[in-house]
């Protein structure tokens, strides 16, 4: 179900480093990574017109003259003359145009231009229409066309039979309005080229155009991909995102204030902030319309709208409100809303590595601490990102990197873990030179006042880096420096749930995931916190899965449905577990340990780069991790039978169905109970069988 796996030599690791940072359990032989390649999209303003009842190839054609109108819903102005001298694209480089094409001129704010089937049934009276053939071009505005369409048609025939594109040799461009005489010779033409004069559609509703154009940038978008560097369409061709600027409001209560370049990307968890950015795509087929792209003078621009949500931020609305007033003054349609923990790369691209997500508010945040500490994320160094963590030794990760820092004394440290990749300390170093680059007053920097960094490796720790964490605790973090273990692969996490009447197992992945690259903290712990509660997760870290519950149905007589149905995902969940660990390595699976909200061991909350206890300690908690194979559990949740003095008591035993305790006795406590055989008792209807335990007191 989830994949097989071959065990690995390299993978190898220590059962007693495991085993005394786990706490207990046999190691497994680990298994390979299978990465899931699924890129992130934002919608943006379409590119380019797609034909709706032609031809692929007509659409090519088309493209050609339609070069203008495709730059400019991508943001960019490209010389028409420049784009057709391209052999590639050149009109002689396609088959013949067609004789008779219709061209459809639709929209208020962004006016879209398709080509549609020739015919009649085409037309409609509320928009602008464009027929091209060899001898023609005519111009038919609808009576309720507005001035934008009728604009663009206009552009459009001029710009066809001016440059004689798309074959057409008209001497000039005809126009024809539904609301006037149609008797002229002209109009004739334009009827008889159609098929003849027949019955079509009238004018939508006035906002039908507006609803058209929503429509068209849902469906037809630019997949950005991670906001930076070449893209590949569709279409083959390859286009180059850039970032033009990045502006960012933090919204208040009263006022929303613009945040000074220096403050760029320090977000506060407790607030909410309005980020424009405004980026430019530029066609990369040839280097020539790359450079015409480049140092054209009317070269536009395209910007969208993030609206940045900490997790402790109040999402009353009233940062919508901001975020849309922002967007709309702007007459900009890119809105996209980022919780905090789900930033695409396109939005963590926009401050080049040096996004820092603070503790608290804005407005309360103060500079004067003395040592500050923020784990370090990413995949990619200009989407790195820092955020703020506890100043201990339980804030370090053995797979990871960190940032400590202290203003006051111009002193810094980047700690890079013993299993730390590659990858993670270009991430992380970048990070530190964007720090210092910009002098974020949020950190108590200044230009005036450098600091000096200075790159610590696990294992190799001046005293002063254990002064500044309080001191030296290896056993505080999961720490890997006795385990000969490589590391790289990508730990997996799946929610496990019958929410939608079967019971599924849907895998969590991280927005900013890349195909082939490992990723050492790929998920945070707000994540089992973002589904209702009981709820059950699965985490696969190779070496070991553990499958973590949390809470579970209070015991009272009104939640015995729900307490039914909770026992009966976790047994799902268990038997999920236990055939995880088979499909992984057949040979030598992986232990199971079932794990509790509270009571997780260091090898579960090091997979994520920061862990609060958030469960309220209660007088039964030890203090001590107890582990406990899903095995063992999910045997005695399958306990065959049960004393019938337990089966009257409340609450029920774990596991047992309210509904159908007579499954749960024995067969001289059912026959003594029930006064009848199971055999007879299997044959009788479902009513009767109801009705024989109400009568004996087996169902309420």
């Amino acid at each position: 179900m989830f994949g097989r796996t071959e065990e690995t030599e390299a993978m190898k690791v220590s059962a007693s480093s495991r085993k005394e940072r786990r706490g207990e359990g046999k190691l497994a032989a680990p298994w390979r990574q299978r990465a899931r390649n699924r890129r992130e999209t934002i919608a943006c303003t379409p590119v380019r017109p797609s034909p709706e009842q032609e031809t692929l190839q007509e659409e090519k054609k088309l493209q050609t003259v339609l070069q203008e109108q495709k730059v400019s819903s991508a943001g960019n102005h490209v010389d028409v003359n420049v784009v057709s001298s391209v052999e590639s694209d050149t009109a002689e480089s396609f088959a013949p145009f067609s004789s008779l094409m219709l061209i459809h001129i639709k929209g208020r704010r962004h006016v879209q231009v398709r080509l549609v089937e020739p015919s009649v049934r085409s037309l409609n009276s509320g928009d602008s229409f464009l027929l091209v053939t060899p001898e023609h071009c005519i111009l038919w505005s609808g009576e309720f066309s507005n001035e934008q369409e009728r604009s663009k048609a206009f552009e459009l025939g001029s710009f066809i039979q001016s440059q004689r594109d798309l074959g057409c040799s008209a001497s000039a461009v005809v126009h024809l309005d539904e609301e006037l005489s149609s008797d002229s010779s002209a109009a004739a033409d334009f009827w008889s080229l159609l098929g003849g004069r027949k019955q079509y559609r009238g004018a939508g509703a006035p906002e039908e155009d507006e609803l058209f154009e929503q429509g068209v940038v849902e469906s037809n978008w630019v997949n950005v991909q991670r906001g930076h560097g070449v893209l590949m369409l569709d279409d083959g061709h390859q286009m180059e995102v850039k970032t033009v600027a990045v502006d960012t409001w933090h919204v208040q209560e009263f006022d929303d204030s613009e945040i000074p370049v220096e403050s760029s990307g320090q977000l506060h968890e407790g607030d909410s902030y309005v980020i424009r950015w405004t980026f430019s795509i530029s066609a990369v087929d040839d280097k020539k319309i790359l450079e015409e792209c480049e140092n054209s003078p009317g070269s536009k621009e395209n910007t969208a709208f993030f609206l940045w949500r900490g997790r402790h931020s109040n999402a009353s609305g009233q940062d919508t409100a901001a975020f849309l007033s922002i967007g709309t003054n702007a007459n900009e349609k890119s809105q996209v809303v980022v919780p905090q923990g789900e930033e695409p790369p396109c939005f963590l691209q926009l401050f080049r590595g040096g996004l820092v997500i603070h503790r608290g508010k804005r407005e309360e945040a103060s500079t004067c601490a003395e040592w500050r500490l923020f784990c370090v994320r990413g995949e990619l160094p200009e989407e790195g990102s820092g955020t703020d963590g506890d100043c201990c030794c339980a804030s370090l990760r053995s797979r990871g990197s960190v940032v400590l820092l202290n203003s006051q004394q111009g002193a810094l440290y980047l700690w890079n873990g013993c299993k730390a990749h590659s990858s993670v300390r270009e991430v992380s170093k970048r990070a530190v030179e964007r720090l210092t680059e910009m002098c974020p007053p949020e950190l108590g920097l200044n230009k005036t006042s450098p600091v000096k960094m200075h790159v610590v490796e696990e294992g190799s720790e001046p005293a002063e880096f254990w002064t500044a964490l309080g001191q030296m605790d290896r056993k505080a973090y999961d720490c890997m420096l006795q385990d000969p273990g490589k590391y790289n692969f990508t730990p997996r996490l799946f929610h496990l749930s019958s929410s939608s009447s079967r019971f599924e197992a849907k895998e969590l992945q991280s927005p900013t995931r890349l195909p082939g690259l490992v990723m050492a903290l790929p998920f945070l712990q707000e994540s089992l916190y973002s589904v209702p509660q009981p709820a059950l997760f699965l985490l696969d870290n190779r070496l070991e899965v553990y499958l973590w519950q949390r809470c579970q149905p209070e015991q009272t007589e009104s939640s015995a449905s729900a307490r039914s149905l909770w026992h009966s995902e976790r047994r799902c969940a268990m038997q999920t577990a236990l055939q995880f660990c088979k499909e992984m390595n057949p040979r030598r699976p992986p232990q199971a340990y079932l794990i509790f909200e509270g009571s997780e061991p260091l090898t579960f909350t090091n997979v994520f780069p920061r862990w609060e206890n958030l469960r309220p300690l209660t007088r039964s908690d030890s203090g001590q991790v107890k582990l406990t194979l899903v095995q063992d559990a999910l045997a005695q949740l399958m306990e065959p039978q049960y004393p019938l003095e337990e089966l009257l008591r409340s609450p029920l035993p774990e596991g047992v169905d309210p509904q159908h305790l007579e499954v749960y006795l024995s067969d001289q406590d059912f026959q003594t109970v029930l006064e009848i055989k199971r055999d007879e008792y299997a044959s009788l209807p479902s009513w009767k069988q109801t009705d024989l335990k109400k009568s004996k007191g087996l169902l309420c």
